[in-house]
Order: C-alpha cells, then structure tokens, then sequence
C-alpha cells in the first residue's frame, strides 16, 4: 500500500465520520486558538509594549529638577536633590544639545489664585445629607424648590497652573483618570488634579462629576501701589495624574503665558525663570543613565524610573511564561482528545483491519491511514486555530488600543512575528501526530482473525 493509497483510505473515513472529525478539530483549533492569542498577546507585551515606551517614550524619560545634584545620590531613580538651582533657557538649550537627547519638554508654572464652582458637585462629603421621605440629597442650592439646609460653597485657594506639551503626551507623566485632555485651540479649556476633587469633597471615582463645571482662575499683581486683579474663566473637560508640577491645574502654554505676560507687565521685577522642570526623553533606555550624568555635569537634579523598568520587564516575561503554560496545556489537551478519537475509531473499525491484514495489508501499511488521519486532524485544527487565535489578538489589542487612545497615550501596535502562525500549524500536526502514534500502533497490530469477530 502506497502513501497516496493511505491518504485515500484516511480520507474516506473522515467522511464517513464528520461528526466526529469536526469536534476533534474543533479541539485542536480551540487549543491552538488559545495558544496562538496567548503568546501574540504576550509577545506584545513583553517586545512591543517596553520596545515603544523605552524607545523614546515615556520610560525613557528623565525629570530634571531646578534643583543642584546631589554627589552622594545622583545614581539613584528618586534621589534627593542638592540646593535651589533655577531652570535657565540656557540650560534647558544646553540640554538639548546633548548627544543622547531626543525631545526636551519645558514644563512652566505660574501662581494663581483657583476659585471652583460656587457649590459643590452631588455627592461632595462638604455637605451634609439631607434626607427628604426615602431620598437623601446632597448640596442642595438655594433655587430648589423645597430643597432645606443652608448652602454651602467653596473657599478659593492658591495654586499653580502647570503647563507641558500636551501634544506629546504619551512621552509625558500625565494619566488621564476621566474626561479628556485641553484642546490646543482653545484658551478656556484645563483639566485638574486629584487635590481639586479632594478640595471638592470628592473621590477618584466621583472624577466625572467635575466635567463640564467652570472656575475662575485670578492672578494678582502691584503697579504703581495698586492692587490688580486679573480673572478667566475656565472649563474643566478632564481630570489628570500628572507629576510634572505640583499645581492642580493642567493646561496648555496659553493660559501660563497670559498669567506671565499679565505679571511681567504689572511688576516686570517679579518674574523669575517659569521653568519648575524639564522632561526630558533619552533616545534609548539605556541612554538614560548617560544622559543623567550629562545633567548632573551641567548641574541640576535628576529622576528617572530605571530601576522600575527593569522590574517591569521581569514581571512581563514571567506573564509570558505563565501564558506559555497555560496555552501548551490546553494543547495537551486537545492532544488527548485526538488519542481518544483514534483509539474510537480503532475499536470500529476492528472488522476493516482485520479485512485489510487478511488481503495482504502489512503492519505499516494500517500503521500510516492512522498517522495520516491524525495529521489531516491536527492540521486542520492547527489552521483553524491559529488564525482565530491572531483574529483574538487582534480583538484584544484593538480594544486595549482604543482604551489607551481614550486615556490620551499613544497605541502599542501588535507584535505577531512570521514563525507565530507557522509554528502554530506545525505544531499543532505535530502534537496530533505524536498523539495518534500510540492508536496507530496499536491498530497497526491487530492480527487478521479480527476480520472473523465481533
């Protein structure tokens, strides 16, 4: 018996059973399928994901502060800062010039005075409940109708308006937590801190209720012995994370520059360098220690995650380990169902072998229908499944994606290596073979009188 004798005999078969041939496929493409989105998945992660934040982005960048180093920590992630040291122009330029540099971005700050909606959002802690029959209300205003209790409002408070190049946000340290960010083209337009909502009698989770509310920001300043008061108001479209500054207010260079502007022409005396950090983006990762020696030869401070980074990578690869496992298990799996599909089919087809040894057929000539037959089913689930486990992947990276793009920060494109899909072909006809090599043997030597029993 020939191999193309075999191939038609394993053949005919699977069409006189295609119940049973589908759920056997369907297990090995289940299998596979996981596997596949599995390791896609992690590769992602562990490749693209550190490879695109590392590689000029956000974990490549360094936070320099107006501060002198300090000689005894300045190989630290975190480390505390020598003296005062204003952020020049100059030195900013200087910084730039550096051999490693990709981006440098200024962040500025000015003082203001912040005075927020005049009561407070529902659900503020800053009012008592009030209950009326089973319903229990919070900051009633004094236009509602039958709404009982004084009103309450806010008391305005000092802080700073941060600026950055919202623009590149994805390299910055800012996480947007609801709403959006500051459109360019609007001047009116910030995002606040989580100190504002604390400020407000609110939590994280009460974020939204600050969207779309609007507050006056004033800045006061001397001329000659007068007193000069300068408001805007503004609207709140989002609330942030951000370690650039330490002010509650996140908004682009205009609102700063009108304040600056507004200062320097009131009291030009009183204006120093608006600079209170610089981030800036190392080419590569590795550059980061480098470029944080550069910076401390020019003279200012430095912070930068290193040392976080790399534990990052070390969790990222233990996921794609565990991962790994997980989707080889449910290989085994479908593995064992195509032993127990052809141990079946061997107890069926007792008669059909025993004719076949009784014609003449050797022991190699059964032993290759079987093989074949479980070639033919774990290539068919190998395809199957790796071509949904991509389409999973894909899925999931494009709802990761849109969640990313909806929290301002930039997508991480999938990684899916050429080797993934033709691995997973492979391997998964490999299993199935390796899987009905014990049926196949064992049809392999049934004798001929089985042509005669049951």
């Amino acid at each position: 018996m020939s191999w193309r004798d075999a191939v038609t005999m394993a053949r005919r078969e699977l069409r006189r059973n295609p119940g049973r041939a589908a759920l056997t496929v369907l297990a090995v493409a289940l299998a596979a399928a996981l596997l596949s989105a599995l390791l896609t998945i992690a590769g992602t992660a562990q490749t693209r994901v550190l490879s695109q934040l590392s590689h000029g982005g956000s974990l490549a960048g360094i936070s320099v502060e107006p501060d002198a180093p300090n000689p005894s920590q300045e190989t630290l992630d975190y480390p505390v800062p020598g003296p005062p040291k204003p952020l020049t122009v100059s030195a900013i330029d200087r910084i730039r010039r550096l051999r490693d540099v990709l981006d440098v971005y200024p962040v500025t700050a000015v003082e203001a005075t912040i005075q927020p909606p005049e009561a407070p959002p529902p659900g503020s802690t800053l009012c008592p409940p009030i209950r009326q029959g089973s319903a229990v209300h919070r900051c009633p205003t004094s236009g509602a109708a039958g709404a009982p209790g004084a009103k309450v409002s806010v008391a305005a408070f000092d802080s700073e308006v941060v600026s950055a190049a919202l623009g590149h946000v994805s390299a910055l340290p800012i996480t947007l937590l609801a709403g959006r960010l500051p459109s360019a083209s609007s001047p009116v337009e910030i995002d606040v801190g989580g100190d504002y909502l604390q400020r407000l009698g609110l939590s994280r989770n009460q974020a939204g209720e600050v969207i779309g509310t609007r507050l006056t920001l004033s800045s006061l300043s001397f001329s000659e012995g007068l007193l000069v008061v300068r408001q805007t108001r503004l609207e709140v479209v989002g609330v942030v994370d951000q370690q650039l500054g330490s002010g509650d207010i996140l908004a682009w260079s205009g609102v700063v520059q009108g304040i600056s502007r507004f200062d320097e022409t009131m009291n030009p005396t009183s204006v120093a360098s608006p600079y209170v950090a610089t981030v800036v983006i190392a080419k590569q990762l590795d550059d980061v220690s480098a470029v944080r020696a550069q910076i401390a030869t020019i003279g200012y401070s430095t912070t930068a995650p290193v040392g976080l980074v790399i534990s990052v990578g070390r969790y990222l690869h233990v996921v794609e380990l565990v991962l790994s496992g997980i989707g080889l298990v449910a290989l085994g799996i479908a593995a064992l169902g195509i032993a127990n599909a052809l141990l079946a089919a061997i107890r069926e087809r007792r008669r059909e072998i025993g004719v076949l040894k009784a014609i003449g057929a050797r022991d190699r000539d059964v032993l290759r229908i079987f093989l074949v037959e479980a070639v033919a089913l774990g290539f068919a689930g190998g395809l199957i499944g790796t071509a949904l486990g991509v389409a999973m992947a894909a899925a999931i990276s494009a709802n990761a994606n849109a969640y990313l793009h909806s929290q301002g920060l930039a997508g991480v494109a999938l990684s899916l290596p050429w080797w993934l899909p033709v691995g997973g072909v492979i391997g998964s006809t490999v299993v199935a073979l390796v899987a009905g090599t014990l049926p196949a043997f064992r049809a392999a030597r049934l004798p001929a009188r089985e042509a005669v029993d049951v």
